[in-house]
């Protein structure tokens, strides 16, 4: 299936959907507006339908007495799916609660952990689908389903601020090898490294694993902590974002009263478009309360010996 026809996948499962479709048409009136973080544009996106995303309980118990809406089994029956394969089998879906024109969710045939992913997956959805952007948000870092492997994808204008900026400044080059650059993005608002490459290596693939925090207990990689997003350039080469996290919700989501915004940020939120299901939130919310989420939230990896090793390596 090219772009043209998952375009048209889009428009049948709509078709067919009309509560997708109610959803899709809705986008066209949402609110939005914009904030600059030292001269990195930040949208804001007040999408009142994302509440079931931003504050899902996520934790096992929640988990267990709920049924897994990416199951099929417990689709609705007019949610259509078409196959996608790499590592494993995928099943493409419209996604009925979106926040792009175009946005998909690209979910395991087999019910196994969100934190199963593997990158090269999201590699092969992007040369197959170039005009989209794939991202994925792990167990503890702004999954909603952390118990069934999925990533997303949506059309990739969408994250254009994103793309552009680094386009214009891929960050300082930590390391270079014969398949791979790899930037540390200090000029944004977030950490992330950013890989530019013809396509992933086992040494890319070390960082994705390797560069997060240590579980305080097993003292192993965290590998729910982390977002990625990758794209292709006009080039054709793959550009790949690791955010590593430090916390899955920022402080001001646990916050009493007054004090309390309902932001729950994944890859999306971490790219630079705050999905904010509250008006109130979305009216209030400034520069200076973003840059405090961003720095709750991400991880400064630089500090890491994990880091160094790997740069040495």
């Amino acid at each position: 299936m090219e772009s043209n026809d998952l375009k048209d996948f889009l428009k049948q499962q709509l078709d067919a959907w009309p509560m997708a479709a109610c959803a899709f048409k809705s986008l066209t009136s949402v609110m939005t507006r914009s904030l600059n973080i030292d001269g990195f544009p930040i949208r804001l996106q007040c999408n009142p339908a994302r509440i079931k995303s931003t504050a899902a309980k996520v934790d096992s118990s929640s988990i267990r007495n709920r049924p897994c809406f990416l199951c099929s089994s417990n689709r609705p029956a007019e949610q259509f799916s078409r196959t996608f394969i790499a590592s494993r089998n995928y099943e493409i879906l419209v996604n009925p609660f979106p926040i792009a024109p175009q946005h998909f969710t690209i979910a395991a045939e087999d019910h196994i952990h969100q934190d199963m992913i593997n990158p090269g997956d999201m590699e092969a959805f992007v040369r197959l689908y170039p005009d989209y952007i794939a991202f994925y948000n792990g167990s503890a870092a702004g999954a909603s389903a952390p118990d069934h492997l999925h990533f997303q994808a949506c059309n990739k204008d969408f994250l254009q601020n994103l793309t552009d900026s680094l386009a214009e400044d891929p960050g300082e080059l930590v390391k270079y090898t014969d398949g791979c650059r790899f930037y540390s993005c200090t000029h944004l608002p977030m950490f992330c490294l950013h890989f530019i490459s013809e396509y992933l290596d086992e040494e890319s693939l070390l960082w994705f694993d390797l560069l997060v925090q240590q579980d305080p207990t097993s003292l192993a990689p965290a590998i729910g902590m982390r977002n990625i997003i990758m794209w292709l350039d006009d080039d054709r080469m793959l550009h790949s974002l690791l955010m590593p996290r430090s916390a899955h919700r920022p402080s001001c989501y646990y916050a009493e009263d007054g004090d309390s915004m309902l932001v729950s940020p994944g890859a999306i939120d971490m790219a630079g478009v705050i999905i904010l299901p509250r008006q109130e939130d979305f009216d209030r919310i400034s520069s200076a309360h973003l840059h405090r989420i961003f720095q709750e939230v991400s991880l400064d990896y630089r500090s890491l010996l994990v880091f160094r090793d790997l740069i040495m390596r």
